[in-house]
């Protein structure tokens, strides 16, 4: 899905490399299936886009989850936010509830 007419507004239009840059993206959503969640890491962060969650982890895909593109878990503390793009219609549907045991946690992305 493209998102041509999307505005990418402020520090996101200017740098979109910086992952807590996204927190200004689209509009607050909970986190549903194809969300941008937002973590913090250290005094940067990750992005990646919601797949499920466990009790204690979100299931992310994005890159540089171990030098690739993965699903990783990620840990719901260091959640800041999710977002929905403001020119597509929000989804209401549930993340899905998925096993801690199913894919790598990480702490660091790299």
């Amino acid at each position: 899905m493209g998102l041509p007419d999307e505005p990418l507004l402020g520090a996101l239009g200017t740098n979109p490399y910086w992952a807590r840059n996204w927190l200004m993206f689209g509009q607050e959503t909970k986190p549903v299936p194809g969300a941008v969640l937002i973590f913090k890491r250290g005094s940067g962060g990750h992005v990646g886009f919601a797949v499920g969650h466990d009790d204690t982890n979100f299931y992310v895909l994005g890159g540089n989850q171990s030098d690739a593109v993965t699903i990783a878990r990620i840990a719901k503390s260091r959640f800041l936010g999710a977002r929905w793009p403001a020119t597509y219609p929000p989804r209401q549907q549930r993340l899905p509830t998925m096993k801690p045991g199913e894919f790598l946690a990480t702490t660091n992305e790299i």
